[in-house]
């Protein structure tokens, strides 16, 4: 009420306001449904890939590996340095110490990068490479937030642009 009653201006005005706000919030609740989707998938796929190399405890790296997922690119990292480091005390070998690390990056790039990627320009309503420019660029500007908050920013952005004229261009820009 009090965003816009700040807003000022006529009824519709207020009513667009309110829209765009419902949009967004919309959005941005399919956005961290995604997220979540993804990271028990990745969680899934690791732990079912340290169970088959014969890692112990499959399902304990694979909840880690949930968590750490929703640091980008950090938490693959880890997860890729710790199972090597375990992997090698385990297996004493070299080679599966390499595979341990392995599982995680493959299968962060494959679903963390490219399908989450795909997946959250659907539910935004916003292009891939537009989903993919917005992680770079807020990634470089606030780390590990930027990457966290880089869609629904951009899917705030949009929603503001679709329902303005004047930036009408602009969200066709950002659009599927």
């Amino acid at each position: 009420r009090k965003f816009l009653h700040a807003v000022g201006g006529d009824f519709s005005r207020r009513r667009t306001t309110l829209r765009i706000l419902d949009n967004v919030d919309r959005q941005n609740q399919r956005y961290f449904a995604i997220v979540l989707l993804v990271n028990v998938a990745v969680g899934l796929a690791i732990g079912a890939g340290f169970f088959a190399m014969g890692l112990d405890r499959p399902m304990v790296w694979g909840i880690a590996a949930a968590v750490l997922h929703t640091i980008p690119y950090v938490g693959a990292a880890m997860l890729a340095g710790a199972a090597a480091l375990i992997a090698y005390g385990q297996f004493g070998t070299l080679q599966m110490a390499l595979l341990a690390a392995t599982i995680p990056i493959v299968v962060a790039v494959v679903l963390g990068i490219f399908v989450q990627t795909w997946l959250m320009g659907r539910a935004a309503r916003m292009n891939t490479p537009a989903v993919f420019v917005s992680l770079l660029f807020w990634g470089m500007l606030w780390g590990g937030w930027g990457l966290l908050l880089a869609v629904p920013i951009m899917v705030a952005i949009k929603t503001l642009c679709d329902h303005v004229e004047r930036l009408k261009p602009y969200g066709d820009i950002l659009g599927p």
